[in-house]
């Protein structure tokens, strides 16, 4: 039905334009619904001008946006809240996620919430850089990696940067950004080092480096998962038929650490 528009009051003395049970029902239709009923629920919310929209519901509502595809609206809800004062981290990194590669735009949010004093988290940096490195856009992305002091950027961070790096052929940015994590105070989780075995596969160093990545993993008790081994098998199978046993043999102790229980790859 028609969103009300009766104001009533709340026990935390700010205004209310509908009853919980309704704002409940018309954020959890924001969430699923199709693109026409979703529109609509948002632009109900920003026609109520004379109430604030409590911040929890702007990022639902813009992540709805996102699902949508519709960035400008997820701007308007970003500009509402700043208007009524409510914008914190959670609003800021949907905002700038909901951008969907417009790196520019993510950037200038993120710049415009700093500016503002608002409190961001390094998920709101993380967005950013997403967004910077969906355009391909390598360099902003760097700068804005470099640029982070409060918050420091975080094994998250990392990654991000890698996967792009490796992606577009700059190993050698990537290997010597993996160099300083030590300095920046970055440690890695088991994806970083799984980022780093699957681009070796393919360089100078091929499957003697990955072995070394393997080896390195192991000596900091970092778990191996089946996306490691993949990426190793994958390595060993390019080795010299020589060495192939090398893979055979690390494929079989995959297999007896993992047991009966857990599924893994069969590519090899």
């Amino acid at each position: 039905g028609r969103v009300s528009e009766k104001t009533i009051d709340k026990g935390d003395g700010e205004a209310q334009w509908m009853s919980q049970a309704k704002r409940y029902k018309l954020l959890n239709l924001a969430r699923k619904g199709g693109i026409r009923e979703t529109t609509k629920i948002v632009t109900g919310f920003l026609n109520q001008t004379q109430v604030k929209i409590k911040p929890q519901d702007i990022n639902v509502l813009i992540n709805a946006c996102k699902r949508m595809n519709n960035w400008p609206l997820a701007l308007r809800l970003y500009y509402r809240a700043r208007k009524d004062r409510v914008v914190n981290c959670y609003v800021a990194s949907a905002c700038i996620t909901a951008m969907l590669g417009r790196w520019q735009r993510a950037l200038s949010l993120l710049y415009e919430c700093e500016k503002s004093s608002v409190s961001l988290d390094v998920v709101s940096y993380n967005s950013a850089l997403s967004q910077c490195c969906e355009a391909k856009k390598w360099k902003a992305a760097l700068a804005l990696f470099e640029s982070m002091q409060s918050p420091k950027p975080n094994t998250v961070s990392l990654n991000i940067l890698l996967q792009t790096f490796y992606s577009l052929g700059l190993s050698s940015l990537g290997d010597t950004l993996f160099d300083t994590i030590a300095q920046r105070g970055i440690k890695p989780l088991p994806e970083t080092y799984n980022i780093l075995i699957s681009n070796i596969s393919n360089s100078h160093q091929g499957w003697e480096g990955a072995l070394k990545l393997f080896n390195k993993m192991t000596s900091l008790t970092l778990r191996h998962d089946t996306v490691t081994f993949n990426s190793l098998i994958h390595a060993l199978s390019l080795a010299p038929k020589p060495n192939q046993q090398v893979a055979l043999d690390a494929f079989e102790n995959f297999e007896n650490s993992l047991g009966d229980s857990e599924e893994f790859s069969e590519n090899f």
